[in-house]
């Protein structure tokens, strides 16, 4: 299986669009945290991403006020057919 790594970020107004190598069939989550502290929580980008392909992604909507910074993660959460 390959690395998960973020391979592409870009942004047009508040939308922030990323991109990363996956495996097709493979389920994933975007997630961010506002602060690199261990406690921090982290927070789902809403909508978990197939992989129809070598890459997957997702765009992040930003609120208005967002003056924190985000730091974010792609999580492998499964196989598209539920398996673990």
């Amino acid at each position: 299986m390959p690395p998960i790594y973020i391979t592409s970020v870009g942004k047009s107004g508040n939308n922030l669009n990323m991109s990363w190598l996956a495996q097709e069939g493979l389920v994933y989550r975007l997630q961010y945290k506002t602060s690199l502290a261990p406690a921090a929580l982290r927070n789902d980008v809403s909508g978990d991403v197939t992989a129809h392909g070598a890459s997957a992604g997702k765009t992040d909507t930003l609120p208005d006020n967002a003056g924190n910074e985000r730091f974010y993660r792609v999580e492998l959460l499964r196989y598209a057919g539920g398996r673990s």
